[in-house]
């Protein structure tokens, strides 16, 4: 019977840190806006140029020459301007969600 019991805390203790760790591992992601102007090197990693939310015109697509949106883990100006620094255009233009034809 001790044996049971101490089965039984060792499943429950795994079964716990099992669903604590899933609540530390999942991320939530913010989506902003590209309003600078385009193809000039060095805009798309100037956070001044993005606004949070999705593009207000709805223009973008999910292909397309120039980039829309991005979603990032960065729900404000100051995580966005720590994710931005050491990026280049070429990859937060990898990153886009949304483009614009």
């Amino acid at each position: 019977m001790k044996n049971l019991k101490v089965n039984f805390f060792l499943i429950a203790a795994i079964a716990i840190a099992t669903v604590a760790m899933s609540f530390k591992m999942s991320t939530t992601t913010t989506v902003w806006h590209y309003e600078g102007l385009y193809g000039t090197p060095g805009d798309y990693t100037d956070t001044d140029n993005w606004k949070i939310g999705n593009q207000p015109d709805n223009d973008c697509a999910l292909t397309g020459e120039t980039l829309c949106e991005i979603e990032v883990e960065a729900a404000n100006i100051n995580e966005l301007k720590t994710f931005m620094s050491g990026e280049t255009n070429t990859s937060i233009s990898s990153i886009a969600t949304k483009r614009d034809e």
